[in-house]
């Protein structure tokens, strides 16, 4: 996959390929709605959107990450909250997601350990 997939930088968008990779990747939970990916560098990247649990109805608020190009993603956040609309770096151990279920329920995660843990910061 490449570094990014911000539509405004074509030269570092996903390609069509790279994104069906991703969504027939085994590691990714079928149920899950994927709205973003971004990658921090080659190897490294996040995924968030919501995954739909049939036992309690609910959407959950989901982040994946992948150290490996894309290979494997884990889960690193879930909450039944919100719904995980966009992932940022601002650097290489500060990371952003932004979420909610609607617009007068903003939410704001922060990661200061390369994505491996998230906190509430609206």
């Amino acid at each position: 996959m490449n570094k990014s997939s911000n539509p405004n930088n074509p030269s570092n968008a996903l390609s069509i390929e790279d994104i069906y990779n991703f969504l027939s990747n085994p590691s990714i939970d079928l149920r899950s709605q994927v709205l973003n990916i971004n990658f921090l560098d080659q190897n490294t990247g996040l995924a968030g959107g919501d995954k739909f649990t049939f036992y309690n109805q609910e959407n959950n608020g989901v982040i994946y990450k992948t150290t490996n190009v894309g290979v494997n993603w884990n889960v690193v956040f879930s909450d039944t909250n919100l719904i995980i609309n966009n992932t940022y770096f601002l650097n290489d151990t500060n990371w952003l997601a932004i979420g909610g279920f609607f617009s007068n329920q903003p939410k704001l995660l922060r990661s200061t350990n390369f994505g491996n843990n998230w906190f509430d910061i609206s």
